[in-house]
């Protein structure tokens, strides 16, 4: 992606919350990427974010997370944007300091994806919830295992590929889920993708700690 569609898409994003309720509480609800993504924001805006997140969380693990305490946070924040940004720990799975795929075919995905339709269902239960899901950001098992010292890690480039094409089919799924709700997610994965091995540092930045 180069600077000046990386432009258009910041200004596309920045003109959807001109007409944006802000009586609304803007919430994202993740695994631990999130905690690296609440440690850049800066603007007035952005620290009125609320992070639900917890590292090596699963969508399962957020979705029960989401009955055991939303009816309770409303309570305190009566009207509530949900942005859902989860899967990367449906994925893959980290044995000790290395990760690999969770499996070889789509079953991950499939899981996730219903878990994403059992989170809809969830919150359409409650009117004053709005929903956004965020789509994945690519990272690589080649790059992290690598630099975790394993003792092999080419044959892990294979798994990368395939994680692609899982990733690929899941945000796939946001990106039509998003449209019948009216919602938008920045694409995180062109970016990073467009950008290349000069910006491998951003493979590490955007791995949960599962």
């Amino acid at each position: 992606m180069s600077q000046n569609q990386l432009n258009k898409q910041i200004h596309r994003l920045e003109s959807s919350q001109t007409s944006f309720p802000f009586d609304y509480m803007p919430v994202i609800l993740s695994d631990s990427k999130a905690r690296f993504l609440q440690n850049e924001v800066n603007s007035r805006t952005e620290r009125k974010i609320q992070w639900w997140f917890k590292s090596g969380a699963s969508a399962n693990d957020q979705l029960q997370y989401l009955k055991d305490n939303l009816e309770l946070k409303l309570q305190i924040h009566p009207k509530i944007l949900l942005y859902v940004w989860l899967g990367t720990c449906d994925l893959t799975t980290k044995n000790g300091k290395f990760i690999s795929l969770k499996s070889r075919d789509n079953s991950n995905v499939n899981q996730l994806t219903q878990i994403f339709k059992e989170i809809h269902a969830f919150i359409s239960d409650f009117p004053t919830v709005k929903l956004a899901f965020l789509e994945l950001p690519y990272y690589s098992i080649f790059h992290w295992n690598a630099y975790k010292n394993h003792a092999n890690p080419g044959p892990f480039k294979n798994d990368d590929h395939l994680l692609i094409e899982q990733i690929d089919a899941v945000n796939s799924f946001i990106r039509e889920t998003n449209m019948l709700l009216r919602k938008y997610s920045p694409k995180f994965s062109n970016f990073i993708f467009g950008r290349g091995m000069l910006y491998t540092s951003i493979w590490y930045f955007w791995l949960p700690e599962m």
